[in-house]
């Protein structure tokens, strides 16, 4: 009994020191991770107050002593002693909020990762071979509709204006610039000098009269020559520039271009020019910051009525001052049509749409480089062809090109929800649940990509087709002719959805870059709760360690009071009377 007792206080003592070991490496753990959490935590959360005390991070680690050998596998063993300074539990480091936040922004960034792989598949473009095949043949059938049916602009180069054509458009614009002028606050009856003169000083603009100072044009050919003239966007765009730069764009008839600086500039005005546009970036600037503030979403990430939302409003201010622009510029084209307020219904109004065209055309190489500049303004000029000559024939044709670029746009929408609602049916089993977003031909970037091929193979078979057909003594007439064969509508469709598509792929490459930076910050959330549950078992264990050195003092405890009573028990038995016997007495000291 004496030897089990000694044996029981010589392990409880000599594991003093395993104890002292675990309690100082389940310090050193729990203030490792804690540590470390929270440094972790400070590289993903935007985080004003300090997590842990400043002046409790300053805990080492340091490398006393240590010893490398070998042993008999050639592998180096390295033995090494840790002292550490005084360690410190920090009671609540991580906090309950902390970890709620955590488990909130896991969840937010799994409802964004949705969100945006629903917009990049919207983005993505799926078509098969089968879609190829159709779009290229509804391309290719349209086309030879085009070229069948539509034909050239009914417009002659050679011999010049159809009067009639001409007198009878004359009529239609002359009531149409009376009427223009009266909306404005007219008040002249018949008089169609009257009327110009009116919308001419109601809505003037800066470069109307600069080619007299530069001798850059001529008063037969400025309406030509002065880009912001043409009836075209590009004319708008022109109209734009000199309201916002004040420079003014000339081409003459020897193909040369001039930026043409507007004189005696109005600062004032200029200034209320920009202001509004300034505004309006500033408002979107505002408008992102605020929703990046209060959602956690940028703006691309919003809902698409947000977007829309958003952008509207506050591109207001921008809109309305380019609106005004516009207008002005729209008023002041209408008081071109008819002729000046001198030669009114007769004189050279503005040029029609297609010398126009073909006059921006002309801006750029190669074309600049030949007579085209030449031939252009000798059929503005000579022949008289203006926007009067070209209305009655460009409204017929125009009216007859629409025809099978509709045409081809019905097969590809047909085709497209056709073959998109068989395959959902399939899928479903039935009607129930069929994912109409899926099946209606629009918004996505297949049915763009589909448009884009079949217009695509119109707009090339109409190009050869006015190549193949197109006449002409030199270059110049050449590309005239061409030029009046090729489906002007099926251009500016073709050009649309390039843009479209484009612009969808742009988006994508911006969407899965967003994609890119939540999935890291949702690894490093992850991270982060998976060090919250380190430090919990290191807590834990602090527990187990605790428990530990109490069962040691109450062992140790045991241990006294057992000896104590032993001892007392011993003395005890001596005390008794006992009988005078040697081997007894042997006996009795060997159990004692």
């Amino acid at each position: 009994m004496k030897f089990f007792f000694s044996y029981v206080l010589e392990c409880i003592f000599c594991s003093k020191s395993y104890f002292s070991r675990i309690r100082t490496s389940i310090n050193q753990r729990i203030n490792f991770q804690c540590q470390r959490f929270c440094i972790f935590l400070h590289s993903i959360m935007d985080k004003k107050n300090t997590i842990m005390d400043s002046e409790k991070n300053d805990n080492e680690i340091k490398l006393s002593q240590y010893k490398i050998s070998s042993n008999k596998n050639g592998i180096e063993d390295v033995e090494f002693e840790l002292i550490s300074s005084e360690l410190h539990i920090y009671e609540n480091a991580i906090s309950e909020e902390i970890r709620s936040e955590i488990d909130q922004r896991i969840e937010f960034n799994n409802e964004r990762l949705e969100n945006i792989d629903k917009e990049i598949d919207r983005l993505t473009s799926n078509v098969d071979k089968v879609d190829v095949c159709l779009s290229v043949a509804s391309g290719f059938i349209c086309g030879l509709i085009d070229s069948l049916y539509v034909g050239a602009i009914e417009l002659d180069l050679e011999n010049g204006t159809n009067y009639d054509d001409r007198s009878k458009a004359s009529l239609i614009i002359n009531k149409f610039i009376e009427k223009v002028a009266k909306g404005q606050g007219y008040t002249g009856e018949g008089r169609l000098e009257g009327a110009i003169g009116y919308l001419e000083r109601f809505s003037p603009v800066a470069q109307d009269n600069i080619w007299k100072q530069l001798g850059i044009s001529s008063t037969r050919l400025h309406h030509l020559e002065d880009i912001a003239h043409h009836p075209t966007p590009m004319g708008l765009a022109a109209a734009i520039c000199v309201s916002l730069l004040q420079v003014a764009i000339f081409t003459d008839k020897d193909g040369k271009n001039h930026l043409a600086k507007i004189t005696g500039i109005d600062k004032k005005q200029l200034v209320n020019t920009w202001l509004p546009i300034i505004i309006s970036g500033f408002l979107y600037w505002l408008s992102c910051l605020a929703l990046k503030k209060f959602t956690g979403r940028e703006l691309s990430e919003q809902p698409k009525y947000i977007r829309v939302l958003v952008k509207v409003l506050s591109a207001t201010p921008a809109i309305i001052e380019i609106a005004k622009i516009a207008n002005n510029w729209a008023l002041h084209e209408v008081s071109d049509i008819g002729g000046s307020k001198n030669t009114a219904g007769g004189g050279m109004g503005i040029p029609g749409l297609f010398i126009s065209f073909m006059k921006e055309i002309a801006m750029f190489p190669p074309f600049d480089e030949t007579n085209l500049n030449a031939v252009i303004s000798d059929c503005y000029s000579k022949n008289k062809m203006d926007f009067r000559s070209e209305l009655i024939p460009m409204m017929g044709s125009l009216g007859k090109q629409i025809v099978p670029v509709v045409l081809n746009e019905v097969i590809i929408s047909g085709f497209y929800f056709t073959t998109r609602l068989i395959k959902q049916y399939k899928l479903n089993n039935g009607w129930i649940g069929i994912d109409w977003v899926k099946v209606i031909p629009y918004g996505n970037r297949t049915i763009v990509r589909m448009r884009t091929i079949s217009s695509g193979v119109f707009t090339a078979f109409d190009i050869a087709d006015a190549a193949i057909r197109a006449k002409g003594v030199d270059t110049a007439s050449y590309i005239m002719s061409m030029a009046l064969r090729i489906n002007i509508v099926g251009v500016g469709k073709f050009i649309f959805a390039i843009g479209n598509d484009v612009s969808m792929g742009l988006r994508k490459s911006k969407m899965r870059r967003i994609r890119s930076g939540v999935l890291t910050e949702q690894i490093k959330l992850v991270d982060a709760k998976f060090l919250i549950k380190q430090y919990d078992t290191w807590v834990a264990a602090k527990d187990a360690e605790l428990a530990l050195i109490e069962l040691e003092e109450t062992a140790a405890q045991s241990i006294q009071q057992v000896a104590q009573i032993w001892g007392d028990i011993r003395l005890n038995i001596k005390a008794i009377v006992l009988p005078d016997d040697d081997d007894f007495n042997k006996q009795l000291d060997i159990i004692l």
